[in-house]
């Protein structure tokens, strides 16, 4: 069976060589780590929106002016989930890129 370089030729082959477990070779150590990422963000942003609710004055838990209802706190929680993801995520991409 000789190598082609073609999208349904690279199917077929992968299909010949490993049956249908080829194409998900490799899937499962970055969607437990992107499990991981996922939920640090999400659970950093909760607990940053609802320590602004509980802890502030109208202040942060205001309207921003002409967007449609997005309050101040949302803005900052989206800030402090996706920083506190990058913390963590960068160091594992900087490895996959290195190695």
């Amino acid at each position: 069976m000789g190598l082609k370089t073609g999208y349904f030729d690279s199917i077929r082959n992968v299909y010949a060589r490993e049956g249908a477990i080829g194409f998900y070779r490799g899937c499962v150590p970055p969607f437990f780590g992107s499990v991981i990422f996922r939920s640090t963000q999400f659970s950093v942003f909760e607990a940053v929106y609802t320590r602004l609710q509980s802890e502030s004055g109208d202040g942060v838990c205001s309207e921003i002016p002409g967007m449609s209802g997005v309050e101040y706190r949302t803005i900052l929680a989206g800030l402090a989930g996706g920083s506190a993801r990058s913390f963590i995520e960068c160091p594992f991409e900087y490895a996959k890129v290195k190695r």
